[in-house]
């Protein structure tokens, strides 16, 4: 008997041996080109194409998954989108939901595609099923059936290139489509910055205009200092120029009593009584002084508490400097990210140029508040060393 395979088959070589012997035998005119015809009929360059195991069976070739043929198309697209730098951030998102309605009508149209070549795949492997069948018996019908054998092993290996080729485009079609996932995620991807780009914006937005209100406000607090240390300097200034001249007139009307005093007959009395009022006026004048001191320490304290509001004014004038800062440092951050985006990239330096106005107007301000500070300073204690 013949050897046999796992599967009770007849091997490769005892169907060869048998063929030749078959040959050499009278009663059976079948000679080696038979076996020669059928083996060449079958591809001999697919790794899976070849005899395996018995009686000449042929395997199917692995077919890949199926991939979308056209993402050459929709990369070049997608590059064509990048340099599209002036089309707002809403327009790329519409762009890119009506890109990913097309990817996905055409991924369910290749799946299709797909469905469709797995069905010829399975009929193919059935007929080459029934061709490795066919092979099987073809030992005992050799000589019954040679020329319709040949025919059918000649479209067998037609068949069987023909289904190797298409393995082949399958599998370049599965690469594409795996082209055309990658670059839907990555579509994905850019929408996802462009809505955070947009959201930070919109945030920087809002705490400009933030700072922009606590900087109005800060103004006007230092206008309403500054009216009422005017209006402290020119009450101090007034009450010091009264006390001056009710100091001045009670000092001359004594003296002139007291030149008229001596002139009277009794002088002795009239100038112990103009000792007794000069006495008097200068316990007066004393009293006096002494309340201006204290409206001068009033206004001192006054001053000392209109020197800490303005320090507070400083301190925010500078937080807001810090504030402004920051926010220049996310905006340039913020320009980097989106470099690629004319219209953000004017609105970024046109809030980076307020930004700028701003830190510059919160400067000079506050150095006009210094400088006055320093005025009234002065102006209160040159009046003080008067006094």
């Amino acid at each position: 008997g013949t050897k046999r395979d796992v599967r009770g088959k007849p091997t490769t070589a005892n169907l060869a041996r048998q063929s030749e012997e078959d040959s050499r035998r009278p009663s059976s005119p079948c000679d080696d080109e038979d076996v020669d015809l059928v083996r060449s009929s079958l591809p001999q360059d697919t790794p899976k194409g070849k005899q395996h195991g018995g009686g000449g069976r042929v395997l199917v070739p692995e077919t890949p998954s199926l991939e979308h043929p056209k993402s050459t198309q929709s990369a070049a697209g997608g590059e064509a989108g990048k340099g599209e730098g002036g089309q707002s951030a809403q327009g790329k998102v519409a762009m890119l939901a009506e890109r990913r309605e097309g990817l996905r009508r055409e991924a369910e149209e290749w799946r299709k595609r797909e469905e469709k070549a797995l069905t010829e795949q399975t009929e193919a492997e059935g007929e080459i099923e029934r061709a490795n069948k066919i092979l099987e018996e073809a030992p005992a019908k050799r000589s019954v059936a040679k020329t319709g054998h040949k025919k059918k092993m000649g479209m067998l290996g037609l068949k069987q290139a023909q289904l190797h080729e298409k393995g082949k485009e399958l599998g370049r079609a599965k690469e594409k489509h795996e082209e055309l996932l990658q670059e839907e995620e990555a579509e994905k991807k850019r929408k996802e910055t462009v809505e955070e780009a947009s959201r930070q914006v919109k945030t920087i937005t809002k705490e400009d205009q933030d700072a922009r209100e606590e900087r109005e406000r800060l103004e006007k607090e230092l206008k309403e200092y500054l009216k009422r240390v005017e209006q402290a300097k020119s009450e101090v200034a007034a009450l010091a120029e009264q006390e001056n001249q009710a100091a001045v007139q009670k000092q001359e009307a004594a003296r002139k009593e007291t030149e008229e005093s001596m002139k009277h007959d009794a002088w002795m009395a009239m100038e112990k009584q103009g000792i007794a009022s000069l006495e008097k006026r200068e316990s007066e004048l004393q009293g006096n002084r002494d309340e201006l001191h204290k409206k001068h320490a009033a206004a001192n304290t006054e001053l000392k508490c209109a020197q800490k509001t303005l320090d507070e004014i400083k301190q925010q004038c500078r937080g807001v400097r810090a504030q402004a800062k920051a926010t220049e440092a996310r905006v340039r951050t913020l320009q980097e990210r989106l470099e690629g985006t004319s219209l953000a990239r004017q609105r970024e330096e046109a809030a980076l140029a307020k930004l700028k106005e701003d830190c510059t107007a919160a400067d000079n301000l506050e150095k006009q508040a210094n400088e006055q500070a320093g005025a009234y300073e002065k102006e209160a204690a040159e009046a003080i060393s008067k006094k």
